[in-house]
């Protein structure tokens, strides 16, 4: 190390002139003392000079106009015109000021946003690297007062259709948004579907998102967040339901979100769930569910094919994924109305799966009362499958009831087993293998201890016929006569216009 120390002072000192050249000029190294001072006040000079030049130019403008060009053409290769009234980048800190700030599909003209004000917190990546690209990382975003719009026409198409994302090119600002802190306030989401007749309104709008973790990779970051909409309307088929509240806090990743909480507050009722969204290209769903639904509002506003009043209170589990859909849960009711049907104190414990309006639902449902135009069942008990679209269905089970009664029968303890209903075009039809009850009382004729074999039912037009291949009695009584041990095939009874 001295040798070196000493070979480094020798290089640099000032050299002797030879007494026998004849040239006497002394001559010094290139790393002289002095030509260091001259390069280090160069380049502090160059320093204050390049950043005297990047003042003026950033006053001037040019960096405003420099990175609102390479917006422009960002947005402009993604399929959106950009246009702004404020375009401004301030230097410390780093930041991206937009007002009144508007977004179109460059195809189509269909507006996409609008933003009334937002500051975009930003960092050049590699500033000093000696490179044709330069890629910009938006770390933070706040946006006031956006307007955005979702539309779908007839065919389908959306107002986003055509914009694609694009790869980055060398010798541009490539603009990268991760790691994003977001805040979106004061804003409105506009949504319609042409062919579903469906609209709208999400006002109010307040979403916040931040990662959970900053300090782990950008592809295994989480992000929380918590989405607010008040006084929202929803309209389909020109019927609306307004207000609409909606709260929904959690954490979601590229894969999916865990809903913490989502709670919509409307006029019709009230649900809150929770549970796991999976897989953003193809939606799978498997949520926990508690709702308290007023069906007297909904099916005023939404066409289920039949008027229905009542309170209906579910609670359980909905997962499926697109249309198709599976639900586990139970449902009670204190009483509901549904086009002449009554039910009172009802309870159903079920497994539904669908989809769209087809289902197949397998469970027990308990009911104090069931009347159906002048047909009454009192504390019917039914267990088995229904398969339905809409209002028309077909059940295959079993059926207990302490008393079922018309106008001119009477069933007490009844029970019917491998039994179908059916309901189509408002006509009830029913069968069973076996029917047996108690007592079963039709005009004036009372029998005891009824056990039929294939056992046909129907109401057609209000009246009531019944059939069966075989039946067989304890007893059979009037006011004139009473038979005992009866036994008959091809029983048919008939009652039109209160005549058996």
């Amino acid at each position: 190390m001295p040798d070196e120390e000493v070979e480094q002072r020798e290089e640099i000192e000032p050299t002797e002139p030879d007494p026998s050249d004849g040239d006497a000029t002394p001559r010094r190294g290139v790393f002289s003392r002095r030509n260091i001072f001259v390069a280090l006040a160069a380049l502090g000079l160059g320093v204050v000079l390049l950043a005297v030049i990047a003042f003026f130019l950033y006053r001037a403008g040019v960096a405003d106009t420099y990175i609102k060009a390479q917006f422009k053409a960002k947005m402009a290769d993604i399929g959106i015109d950009f246009d702004a009234d404020v375009f401004r980048v301030t230097l410390a800190p780093l930041t991206l000021e937009l007002r009144n700030a508007t977004f179109n599909n460059r195809t189509t003209g269909e507006k996409l946003f609008f933003i009334r004000e937002a500051h975009l917190g930003l960092t050049v990546d590699d500033l000093y690297a000696w490179q044709l690209s330069r890629d910009i990382s938006i770390n933070t975003t706040d946006i006031s007062g956006a307007e955005i719009w979702v539309k779908f026409d007839e065919q389908g198409r959306s107002n986003f259709s055509g914009l694609k994302l694009v790869e980055e090119k060398p010798g541009r600002v490539n603009f990268r948004y991760e790691s994003v802190v977001f805040s979106l306030r004061d804003s409105v989401v506009h949504f319609g579907d042409v062919s579903r007749k469906i609209a709208a309104d999400a006002n109010n709008v307040i979403f916040l998102l931040e990662p959970e973790n900053m300090s782990v990779p950008d592809e295994q970051k989480r992000y929380k967040f918590d989405l607010t909409s008040t006084r929202s309307r929803f309209v389909y088929d020109d019927r609306a339901v307004d207000p609409i509240d909606l709260r929904a806090t959690g954490i979601a990743d590229r894969t999916g979100a865990d809903i913490t909480e989502l709670r919509l507050t409307t006029p019709i009722g009230t649900t809150s769930l929770s549970g796991r969204i999976s897989d953003w290209a193809n939606p799978t769903y498997d949520l926990n569910i508690e709702s308290t639904i007023d069906l007297t509002q909904a099916s005023s506003i939404f066409p289920l094919g039949t008027t229905i009043t009542g309170i209906g209170n579910f609670k359980g589990k909905v997962s499926g994924s697109g249309e198709n859909y599976k639900i586990d849960g139970s449902v009670d009711s204190q009483s509901l109305t549904a086009e002449g049907v009554y039910l009172k104190g009802v309870n159903v414990t079920a497994t539904v799966e669908g989809t769209n309006s087809n289902y197949t639902a397998n469970g027990n449902a308990v009911a104090e009362l069931l009347t159906f135009e002048d047909f009454r069942i009192e504390f019917p008990k039914l267990a088995g499958n229904v398969r339905g679209t809409g209002t028309d269905f077909r059940w295959v089970g079993e059926l207990q009831a302490v008393a079922a009664k018309t106008d001119a029968m009477t069933i007490g303890g009844l029970f019917l087993s491998d039994a179908v209903a059916e309901y189509k075009d408002r006509e009830l039809t029913a069968s069973a293998a076996t029917g047996r009850a108690q007592k079963f009382s039709i005009a004036d004729n009372e029998f005891a201890a009824l056990t039929a074999r294939n056992l046909r039912f129907s109401m057609p037009n209000g009246s009531v016929n019944l059939d069966a291949d075989s039946a067989s009695a304890a007893s059979m009584a009037n006011e004139n006569f009473k038979l005992n041990e009866l036994r008959g095939r091809n029983v048919r009874i008939r009652n039109v216009d209160k005549r058996t």
